[in-house]
């Protein structure tokens, strides 16, 4: 069946056709302006969810890089404290003279 297109028909159907134009055009400038292209999580779920396991496993290699550092730090300084007394009782022990005492 054909249906009759009036100029009413035309206006509407144009008139919606530039709304949807425009509120795309703003979301493609609201993304160009802030550099993100996701600026909501409803923008893009999926791209939202690896975003978000991404940073997790960022935060959580930087805690592992931090306890790292921490042992290292821990160990240098147990290494460095220890040192000098044990090196004190090696000497004392290669010497038949004297024993080591808790001064020296």
């Amino acid at each position: 069946m054909i249906s009759r297109v009036t100029q009413q028909t035309v206006r509407t159907s144009t008139l919606a056709n530039l709304q949807g134009n425009l509120r795309t055009m703003a979301d493609l400038q609201a993304r160009l302006s802030s550099g993100k292209n996701i600026s909501k999580a409803s923008d893009d779920p999926s791209a939202t969810g690896r975003t978000m396991s991404l940073r997790a496993d960022y935060a959580a290699a930087t805690q592992a890089k931090r306890n790292a550092d921490d042992g290292v730090t821990w160990l240098s300084q147990t290494d460095t404290r220890c040192r000098p007394p044990c090196r004190c009782f090696a000497v004392h022990a290669t010497s038949p003279c004297r024993a080591p005492t808790a001064e020296s």
